[in-house]
Order: structure tokens, then sequence, then C-alpha cells
């Protein structure tokens, strides 16, 4: 083995570092494309909790919403209540259609007895008195 050249080694190292750096450079800006800035990203944290903040105040106002339509929809009548309000609906009609035949009845009868009112009254009016 022969001697070694501290003079080549150290020509060797130099241009070892400097490729070294370079290539350090060359990552350095690779990383800063690829990764974003601490102040980048709190920009967007606050950003994030902005729109966490406007999604969560409109979940409330659909649920708020979501409430009232399902107390609307309760007060709604089912199928078999609305059958026996129509059934309900149709006596009662029978029984409209009974009075009236009953009250056209007693318009004749008191058209009767308007008319025996009457000669009464002329007969008592005229002094006609046998």
């Amino acid at each position: 083995m022969g001697q070694v050249d501290w003079g080549q080694v150290a020509d060797f190292l130099n241009v070892v570092g400097g490729l070294g750096g370079l290539v350090a450079v060359v990552v350095v800006f690779w990383l800063k494309g690829t990764f974003v800035s601490k102040t980048e990203y709190d920009g967007d944290q606050k950003d994030a909790a902005t729109a966490v903040a406007t999604l969560h105040g409109r979940i409330n106002l659909i649920e708020q919403t979501l409430v009232r339509i399902e107390a609307g929809l309760k007060a709604i009548p089912e199928v078999q209540e609305l059958h026996r309000l129509a059934l309900s609906v149709e006596r009662l009609n029978g029984t409209v259609t009974a009075v009236q035949a009953k009250l056209e009845g007693f318009g004749g009868l008191m058209e009767r007895v308007e008319t025996m009112v009457n000669r009464h009254e002329d007969h008592l009016l005229s002094g006609d008195r046998k």
C-alpha cells in the first residue's frame, strides 16, 4: 500500500461537500414546494374552523326545521281517522236531509195554521159576531 495523498483527499472531500450542499439546496426547494409552511397551515386551520362553525350553524337550523316539520306531521290525522271523519260527515248529511224533509212538512202545516189564524183574526176584527 502506498501513501495517502492528503491533498487529494481534501480536494475530494471539498467536491463531495459542495455536491452535498447543492443536493441539500435542491432538497430544500423540493420540500418547500411539496409541503406547506406553518403560516399557510395556520391560515388553513382558521379557514377550516370558520367553515366548521358555519356548517354547525346550518346543521342546527336544519335540526330546528326538522323538529317543526315532525310536529306538523304529528298533527295530521291518520288514514283511519280520516275514514271515520268521512263516515261521520255522511251520517250528518243523512240527518240534515231528514231534518230538511221534516221542515218542509212543517212549512205546509204552518201555512195551514197561518191561514186559520188569519181567518180568526179577520173575523174578530170585522166585528161579525154571531
